[in-house]
């Protein structure tokens, strides 16, 4: 419990701070900038976006009274974070040019709401070789990562992880967090972590009042949004440089949100195909709801997570996705082609029936299903049969399921949702 005590300690100095006029920490784009390397000082320059949007956010963020002192310094470590990692990808780029060209063929999204079995599929899936499914340590550090064997310096990047996760669960709730979505640094994870550097933070945006942020967000250009995708590919075909990239298809996940733009994507992946995750959003918005409260601790003053903001939030955007999937699954790019482009699934199919969802999957994007592989699916689900964790209990939120039900009908028709699961 010592970060969860540090966390207290910090809050309590902001609190002082705040009573004699001062911020403790300034959540400042300007302020921040200056604080890191001339290299990175650069990217950020000659990415206007990037300055943008992380200007808007952090504006937003600093008039917030809601953002605790131990939020702040974890808002601004973090970005640094994701600064520090996406320029050495420039870096690498520039000691190994050829770090550049690595093929990506036929890359296969999963795309969904969160809490649809999207992670459990996700894993699932990429217990087979020949899916590259990035981990969450790869995605977080970007450097070339050789994985047969692992090099020691991995080995302890990714102990680091670890021990950073587990003192963050302290202050997450290790039971709440753990019976909610129980994490490991070494299984693959959305790809929206890497549009972090490029000014796209989804969470902060989920969690907390942003008007400005919310705003930005969604009249983004269109040319911005394909500025972002290749960026994310480069620092995909940085990631996977050494990694049989010739034999293998990137296997990636993407939720449904303000932070991506379908018809973009497909500039950047023109022979992209999608896996689509449906299910019920009246399941889906405590669920989420309730796990990123959990996370929001680390932001919010002790106990004050705002957890019907949170729902509010999700209501609206999810509702919003709903109502809008006809918008770009009908557009061109997604019907001209020569292959099959998008291949639907529902959370109740997934869950009673996974080995012969895998075999559909594996028919629509055009993989040969073995038996090797079949072997390793069952393995792997039986072992998170063994591994079932307590029922994840949600929080106490007003849910107005009438609205979600009257406002999701048409969709939850169409794509055979079944009510309640």
């Amino acid at each position: 419990m010592a970060f969860l005590l540090i966390k207290i300690i910090e809050d309590n100095l902001g609190r002082i701070y705040d009573l004699f006029g001062f911020r403790r920490y300034e959540l400042s784009f300007e302020t921040m900038n200056k604080s890191l390397n001339s290299d990175i000082q650069l990217m950020t320059e000659r990415q206007e976006h990037i300055t943008q949007g992380l200007t808007i956010l952090l504006k937003d963020l600093e008039n917030n009274n809601n953002v605790s002192s131990h939020g702040r310094y974890m808002i601004i470590n973090e970005i640094k974070g994701y600064l520090i990692s996406k320029s050495k990808v420039y870096k690498a780029i520039d000691i190994e040019p050829s770090l550049a060209e690595t093929k990506i063929f036929r890359p296969v999204f999963i795309l969904s709401l969160p809490r649809t079995g999207s992670t459990f599929l996700h894993c699932l899936l990429s217990q087979d070789s020949r899916w590259k499914a990035p981990a969450y340590w790869e995605i977080l550090q970007q450097i070339p990562v050789i994985t047969d064997p692992l090099m020691e310096e991995h080995k302890n990047i990714i102990k680091t992880f670890n021990r950073n996760t587990n003192f963050l669960k302290d202050i997450w709730g290790r039971e709440d967090i753990e019976n909610s979505h129980l994490m490991d640094i070494t299984d693959p994870e959305d790809v929206a972590t890497l549009l972090a550097a490029e000014g796209l933070h989804f969470l902060l945006n989920d969690i907390f009042e942003l008007p400005n942020y919310k705003r930005y967000l969604s009249n983004l250009p269109y040319d911005t949004w394909v500025k972002i995708y290749k960026n994310m590919k480069l620092r995909l075909q940085v990631l996977s440089r050494y990694q049989n990239m010739e034999n293998r298809r990137l296997m990636l996940m993407f939720h449904l949100g303000s932070y991506n733009n379908k018809l973009a994507l497909l500039d950047v992946f023109p022979d992209a195909q999608f896996i689509f995750l449906h299910r019920d959003l009246s399941k889906i918005i405590p669920s989420v709801a309730s796990l990123f409260s959990y996370i929001a601790r680390q932001y919010y003053p002790r106990n004050k997570e705002d957890v019907q903001l949170i729902c509010n939030n999700l209501t609206k955007r999810y509702i919003r996705e709903t109502e809008t999937i006809d918008d770009w699954l009908n557009h061109e790019k997604f019907q001209n082609t020569s292959f099959k482009r998008v291949h639907h699934i529902s959370f109740k199919e997934l869950v009673d029936f996974p080995l012969d969802t895998v075999k559909a999957i594996y028919n629509a994007v055009d993989m040969t299903y073995t038996n090797e592989c079949e072997a390793l699916f069952k393995t792997y689900i039986d072992e998170q049969k063994q591994h079932k964790r307590n029922k994840h209990k949600y929080r106490n939120m007003n849910i107005d399921k009438e609205e979600i039900e009257d406002k999701t009908r048409e969709y939850c028709n169409k794509y055979s949702i079944q009510k309640g699961l």
